[in-house]
């Protein structure tokens, strides 16, 4: 399924698991190791919404699959293997992943995929790593080498995110060697990137339009941990250094515990049993990047790459590594299949895409194949433009054109964004494919209306216009929306085949009602939504207003009728759950916690409920 991805929307459907101490049925792990903590606040009693937006748009766009999703600008599959999520006051989740890109270590060094060392990536929380694109130069200073860490972007839970162009040096004796920065892509996250050692960088002091805080991660930091505005934590800990094992623990004090020396991953199911699953290492590879310029002749690396991911019930998903054809019995360092748990098999081919030059690559591959047992589904991409056929030869043509992020120079790594989208219906056969135009979608940004497939874009973007047109009409339908600062999305206005006024339009002003104004809530929370107005331009088809204390805990919510407002109130405790509702009617729930301690759920899991329904009092779990 192809999708438009929003941030913040990397955590995939998984098994919920309600018990305190169930680690996961089935923990697994992936080739990089992302923590998946920010989806969502839970609703932690039922009858709650914050209504708090899931972050702004990405304007890119992907194919989404179960078990893999490929960035349709660069042609780069991720590969994703969910192990274990438990509700609570902050999403946890555990899955294993692998992006598989080529980029510059260090000129002239490149390396592309994970290199087989999966759990050579420690796990994060809310962390983000300094853009490994950066460049290292060597300079001489007091008869010594310092190196400038050109920092052009943040990896954020998995997700790039640009920044101003900062350079940070290192040792610390060489220049200055604190920033701090602002994402410029409209994601509003704000971090501090310091030097650490030699050569490093540490990325601390990050910030979400949410309130979630982290301290972040770097070098000599041996713990990492998320927080919300109610002071509840996630966190990951690791023994050694960097051996020998990492420890994550969820709101509910729960834990996952990776060895990184038997690469075994260890939880406590729901019957007080030890479960692992253990990821298996086969013979010694070279892997040798499949960039032919810019890298060495001799460059290839041994490793020992991960071959299985095998577990409890028997299972196992198994790996095999992409054939270099720049040099007979060398591997690319990319995934060439993976066998599922099933038994089916999905298998990868990659062509190298254009480089551009040795200190700005580009990150894509010009071609890609993705065969299922259903059928192969061809990936090419020319001049930022990339044509997918599936098994049936119907065709999808996907138009990108680089947005400057908001920073300048020769290592300034524009964003690709979506700006037209052409589906063909194959009416021949797939020996002999004949097409067939069906619709055409263009996007404009930022106001701008006429030449939208050649934009000249800069972030952030304000507003994305979306005009659909089915293939002989001469008028098109068109959805307007306009973001804010923090990037959530505050209209979005639809208008039927062409009409100039829109059929509706729904409103949104961010902050908290204060009984008569949206104001700010404080602690840094930005995105959660105070009133919310749906119109056709004449009338008031739904409107919607949301209180919240300073932490962002809802305590009402007020919707209009057409003569008047019907308010639920809401009471909450200080770590963020219900304490108790009251509907219009003034009928109240209350609800009962486990208490805090050992066994407790940090007085995150719900024990009781009980109603008053005309003065009358009943209960229940």
């Amino acid at each position: 399924m192809k999708r438009f991805k929003r941030f913040g929307e990397a955590c995939p459907p998984r098994i919920v698991e309600a018990l305190c101490r169930a680690k996961g049925r089935t923990p697994l792990k992936r080739l990089l190791i992302t923590f998946a903590v920010i989806c969502l606040f839970g609703e932690f009693a039922s009858g709650q919404t914050t209504g708090a937006n899931t972050g702004p748009t990405s304007f890119g766009a992907s194919d989404e699959h179960e078990y893999d999703s490929i960035n349709l600008a660069t042609l780069v599959p991720t590969f994703h293997f969910p192990v274990v999520s438990k509700t609570g006051a902050i999403s946890f989740g555990l899955s294993i992943e692998s992006p598989q890109i080529c980029h510059i270590d260090s000129v002239p060094s490149w390396t592309c995929g994970n290199n087989g060392h999966f759990a050579d990536f420690t796990p994060t929380l809310t962390t983000a790593l300094w853009d490994t694109t950066a460049i290292y130069f060597q300079t001489v200073s007091g008869g010594g080498t310092c190196y400038t860490n050109h920092v052009t972007g943040l990896t954020i839970n998995g997700s790039y995110h640009a920044i101003p162009e900062t350079d940070i040096y290192c040792p610390a004796t060489c220049a200055s060697i604190s920033a701090n920065v602002t994402t410029s892509d409209g994601s509003y996250i704000k971090a501090t990137i310091t030097s650490s050692g030699t050569t490093g960088v540490n990325v601390t002091n990050i910030l979400l339009p949410s309130g979630f805080t982290s301290p972040g991660s770097g070098n000599g930091i041996t713990s990492w941990s998320t927080s919300d505005t109610f002071g509840n934590v996630v966190k990951e800990a690791y023994s050694g250094n960097p051996c020998c094992s990492n420890t994550y623990t969820d709101t509910l004090n729960a834990s996952v515990t990776y060895s990184r020396t038997s690469h075994n991953y260890s939880y406590t199911d729901t019957n007080g049993s030890t479960q692992n699953i253990t990821l298996t290492t086969g013979s010694n590879l070279t892997f040798l990047p499949l960039a032919t310029q810019c890298v060495p002749a001799q460059s290839g690396e041994t490793v020992t790459p991960f071959t299985a991911i095998n577990y409890p019930d028997g299972t196992s998903v198994g790996i095999t590594w992409d054939p270099n054809p720049r040099l007979p019995g060398t591997y690319s360092g990319l995934i060439g299949s993976i066998t599922l748990r099933t038994g089916g098999t999905i298998s990868y081919t990659y062509a190298e895409g254009a480089i551009g030059s040795c200190t700005t690559p580009s990150w894509n591959f010009a071609s890609l194949t993705r065969t299922t047992p259903d059928g192969t589904t061809t990936y090419s991409n020319v001049g930022g433009v990339t044509t997918v056929l599936d098994p049936g030869k119907n065709k999808t043509v996907y138009s990108f054109a680089g947005a400057n992020p908001g920073c300048s120079g020769i290592y300034c790594i524009s964003v690709p964004v979506i700006v037209q989208i052409q589906r063909y219906q194959n009416t021949g056969t797939v020996a002999s494919p004949v097409y067939t135009l069906l619709a055409t979608d263009v996007y404009c940004y930022n106001g701008n209306q006429t030449n939208c497939t050649v934009p000249s874009l800069t972030f952030p973007i304000t507003q994305r216009d979306v005009y659909h047109t089915i293939a002989g009409m001469s008028t098109s339908s068109r959805v307007t929306e306009t973001y804010d600062t923090y990037g959530n999305r505050t209209s979005i206005a639809r208008y039927d085949f062409g009409a100039a006024t829109f059929t509706a339009k729904t409103t949104t002003t961010y902050g908290s009602w204060n009984g008569s104004a949206c104001a700010l809530i404080g602690n840094n929370v930005y995105d959660h939504p105070c009133d919310v107005l749906t119109t056709d331009g004449t009338h008031t088809i739904s409107e919607t207003r949301y209180t919240y204390n300073g932490n962002g805990a809802q305590t009402a919510k007020a919707i209009w009728t057409g003569s008047t407002w019907l308010t639920t109130t809401y009471t909450p405790n200080s770590n963020g759950t219900v304490a108790s509702i009251q509907d219009p009617n003034g009928q109240q729930a209350s609800f009962g916690y486990a208490p805090t301690g050992s066994g407790g759920c940090n007085g995150l899991l719900q024990t009781s409920s009980s109603t008053t329904v005309n003065g009358v009092v009943g209960s229940g779990v």
